[in-house]
């Protein structure tokens, strides 16, 4: 007999041997077709999964829960943590199976200890006092909403645009700032919202849910209300080792509006590359924007080989970048542009040596070819270089309207500034005790022009090595480390700082990301993957004063060896959307393993809208 899928049903046990299946279209299997994956509970009730065996519809599983002699799925009524322990053992099955592993071989006892707590269910997405098969695997949001029920049925309608189908949209100030409430019953769709973001947000979740039919479309019926963890919810993407124009830009503003994410963080300026346009500079461009050769795949800057071909002129034009900004702003994402200083500056340097500490006789004229850090930086002893990043900055907020521009800060050598006499000058005026010191002159001097502009200047967490006052924004990049003296976000909100929080251990996705045989990497500095992601709490170390402090979190794509925009991808994405978990929804929510079910789903999604997304195991 041809094997078929397993329908919600009834089965029943036998000293909890599978004796029998009886399917809603009346087919019925017997114990040679099955496997029992039940794990024990609370209250003597085993829940868990029904699976075909390895080789027979291998990726068609049926969550179920087991009381005494009988199972009850679907048509019947399940409390939460049936159906919600059983779903993610059928997924976990279901990963075993794929795996050419078996659905015993499943680890039960920590599926069921992510789940629940003190004997008590956390809350899980789909929840339900009453939870039918039909619609609970269609519920695969991402980021998953802070509170939701799934009801029994769907809304159903001819119309094609589900955000055209909402009957009754509501401004509600009870709300959390960006937050919504989602109710989908069988005869219409309501949305209240907090602001125009929540609204936004709402869209997206609505979006997530749809379903195309042979009429239409349908939603599953349900009731949500969401709000942010975090007000900064992060992507940065470095644009000066490697270039990829404004349609990969637009594409990764697409998916950070799908998963709630709302700050840009774009990377303009470096060693390598300076990639904007600043009227009155032409020679940004001409000498900044292109290399005359490169890295290539695979070459370290130990043992450097070289292509023969020109990478560039490439670069935004005022208008470009406004254009970037206002598909942005529909998008209901702030662009954060940084501008670097005082170091990684070589390429603005290449374009107007006198800016530098060394004047006319630096050479070559290009930018830094090798990845890494450059002894050639700003000369903050020089007033022209001073003039000449105000200008700078000018333009920059005449073009981005965000309240925060960052101003770099990080990984500057002082080799130059010792032996500039126009530093040495600067240090002895202002009565600077060393290079240090003069360092955060000049990042105070660029705190106070941008804010007589009703800017917030934001710096990487270097900027914290000497007395920076308070006003000032921090990016904390670091982590604690034996040996090192770093600043982290813990230091930075102690320090009274308002932070970010992007440790390297956590949140590079320039790290590998576990996924085996994986040709996009070329070194293993580090490992990120989902999980690493998914479980980091950037609030753990801090009390709640110290918390409040706390931004949010923010992901870092650095592409010295990311060379397309395939590979970028590949490298953001699902990062990204675990990353989207830790901004979006309270910790005591999330589990890693409820996650994992919902990825399954809306890993396909990605894909079928074109992104090149690495797989989950």
């Amino acid at each position: 007999m041809a094997s078929r899928p397993v329908a919600q049903g009834a089965y029943t046990m036998d000293s909890h041997h599978v004796r029998r299946i009886e399917t809603r279209d009346g087919y019925v299997r017997n114990e040679g077709n099955v496997e029992d994956c039940g794990i024990r509970g609370p209250f003597g009730i085993d829940y868990g999964a029904i699976v075909p065996k390895r080789g027979e519809c291998a990726n068609l599983f049926v969550p179920v829960c087991i009381s005494a002699s009988h199972v009850a799925f679907g048509s019947i009524r399940m409390e939460p943590v049936f159906f919600a322990l059983g779903q993610a053992a059928a997924t976990a099955a279901t990963l075993a199976i794929e795996n050419g592993s078996s659905a015993q071989d499943v680890d039960y006892g920590e599926l069921r200890r992510c789940l629940l707590r003190d004997g008590q269910v956390l809350p899980l997405a789909p929840c339900a006092e009453t939870v039918k098969a039909d619609n609970a695997n269609c519920v695969a949001v991402v980021p998953m909403p802070q509170e939701m029920q799934l009801k029994s049925g769907w809304y159903e309608t001819c119309l094609e645009d589900v955000v055209k189908a909402v009957s009754i949209w509501a401004n509600d100030v009870t709300l959390p700032r960006e937050g919504y409430a989602l109710s989908v019953k069988q005869d219409g769709v309501t949305v209240r919202f907090a602001d125009e973001d929540g609204r936004f947000w709402a869209e997206q979740t609505l979006l997530q849910l749809v379903e195309k039919t042979s009429n239409g479309i349908r939603v599953p019926c349900l009731q949500i209300r969401d709000w942010p963890r975090y007000a900064w919810r992060g992507v940065h993407l470095d644009e000066c080792r490697h270039f990829f124009g404004k349609q990969e830009v637009k594409k990764v503003l697409d998916l950070m509006a799908m998963h709630k994410l709302n700050v840009f963080h774009w990377h303009l300026t470096d060693d390598q590359a300076w990639r904007l346009e600043i009227p009155g500079f032409p020679a940004l461009l001409e000498y900044g924007a292109v290399r005359p050769f490169s890295l290539v795949r695979g070459a370290t800057n130990q043992s450097p080989k070289y292509d023969d071909k020109p990478y560039g002129p490439f670069f935004y034009t005022v208008a470009d970048a406004r254009e970037i900004v206002a598909y942005a702003q529909a998008r209901h994402i702030t662009v954060v542009p940084e501008i670097e200083l005082p170091g990684h500056a070589r390429a603005a340097l290449a374009a107007y040596p006198g800016l530098s500490c060394v004047g006319s006789t630096l050479t070559p004229r290009h930018p830094r070819i090798l990845w890494g850090v450059e002894d050639e930086v700003f000369c903050a002893g020089n007033d022209e270089t001073i003039r000449f990043l105000e200008h700078v900055f000018d333009v920059v907020c005449d073009i981005f309207p965000s309240k925060t521009i960052h101003i770099g800060g990080d990984e500057c050598p002082k080799t130059r500034w010792k032996a500039c006499d126009k530093c040495q000058a600067r240090m002895a005026k202002e009565g600077l005790k060393d290079e240090e010191a003069l360092q955060a002159w000049m990042t105070r001097r660029f705190l106070d022009y941008l804010g007589k502009k009703g800017r917030r200047a934001i710096g990487w967490d270097e900027v914290l090595s000497s007395d920076i006052p308070a006003s000032m924004r921090v990016m904390a990049w670091h982590t604690r480390m034996p040996g090192y003296v770093v600043h982290t976000a813990e230091d930075a909100v102690k320090s009274g700082h308002e932070t970010v929080a992007t440790p390297m251990v956590s949140c590079y996705f320039d790290s590998r990301q576990g996924v085996e045989d994986d040709g996009h990497y070329e070194f293993p500095r580090r490992t990120v993957t989902i999980r690493n992601i998914f479980e980091f709490d950037p609030a753990a170390m801090m009390d709640e004063k110290e918390s409040k402090l706390l931004l949010g979190v923010q992901s870092c794509n650095w592409t010295e060896r990311t060379w397309g925009s395939d590979d970028l991808e590949w490298k953001m994405w699902p990062r990204t959307c675990a990353l989207s978990e830790v901004a979006w929804t309270a910790s005591p929510m999330r589990r890693f393993l409820e996650f994992r079910v919902r990825m399954e789903r809306h890993r396909l999604r990605l894909v079928a809208a074109g992104v090149n997304c690495a797989p989950l195991k």
